[in-house]
C-alpha cells in the first residue's frame, strides 16, 4: 500500500486541531471516550441502540470514564422517542463538531466508540482504540491486526466486548503510509506523464 491522503492530511493539519470544546467542558484532565453514532442500522432499532447505550454505561463506569457523546439530530430524535434519555443523563452531550474541533476531541480521549467510516480510521492517525459499532468494515486492517475491535450492535456480549479497547495492544505503525502519500502520487503521475 502506498498510503492514505486522510492520514497526510491528518498530519498537515495537526497543528490546527482546536480544543475549544475541550477547554469550554473542562475535560482537559478528565478521562473519557468519544463517541459518534448515527447509523440507521445501529440508532432505528430499539433493542440495538438499548444494547449500544448500555454496554457504553457498564464500560465507561467500570473504568471511570466519562462519556463525551457528539450526538447526530437522528440519533437524539431515536433516544428520545424510545424514552432512553435518562440511560445517557450523566453523559456530555454535544452538537455535532467540525474537522477541526473533532479532532482536538480525539487526540485528547481515552478511546472511541463510533459507526462513523472516517472517524475508525482517525483514532489509528491519533493512536486511540477503537470500538467499531457495525457488522462490518471497510478498514479491516484495523481490526485484522487487532487495533479496532468491530462490534455488531445486537451482540449480547456488547459490555464484554468493549471493555477489551482497555486491554494493552501494541500500536501498529506504517498502516496507513508515512504522510507523503500525495507526494508519491504526483510523482507517479509525473513519471506516467513523461512515459506517455
Amino acid at each position: 500500500m502506498v498510503g492514505d491522503i486522510m492520514y497526510d492530511l491528518y498530519l498537515k493539519m495537526q497543528n490546527k486541531f482546536s480544543n475549544t470544546t475541550l477547554e469550554k467542558l473542562k475535560l482537559k484532565s478528565a478521562p473519557y471516550i468519544l463517541v459518534t453514532l448515527h447509523r440507521d442500522f445501529n440508532v432505528d432499532k430499539e433493542d440495538s441502540l438499548r444494547n449500544i447505550l448500555n454496554g457504553i454505561f457498564d464500560y465507561s463506569n467500570f473504568m471511570g470514564l466519562q462519556v463525551v457523546f457528539s450526538i447526530h439530530p437522528r440519533t437524539r430524535a431515536r433516544i428520545g422517542a424510545f424514552g432512553m434519555n435518562g440511560m445517557i443523563s450523566e453523559w456530555i452531550l454535544i452538537e455535532p463538531v467540525g474537522y477541526l474541533e473533532l479532532m482536538g476531541l480525539l487526540q485528547n480521549c481515552v478511546h472511541v466508540v463510533t459507526d462513523s467510516g472516517g472517524l475508525q480510521k482517525e483514532a489509528w492517525f491519533a493512536k486511540k482504540r477503537a470500538a467499531v459499532i457495525m457488522p462490518d468494515t471497510g478498514w479491516r486492517e484495523l481490526t485484522d491486526c487487532g487495533w479496532n475491535i468491530l462490534i455488531p450492535a445486537d451482540d449480547m456480549n456488547f459490555s464484554k466486548k468493549l471493555s477489551q479497547l482497555s486491554i494493552s495492544v501494541t500500536y501498529p505503525d506504517n498502516i496507513y503510509g508515512d504522510g507523503n502519500t500525495a507526494k508519491k502520487i504526483i510523482s507517479e503521475l509525473n513519471k506516467q506523464t513523461q512515459l506517455s
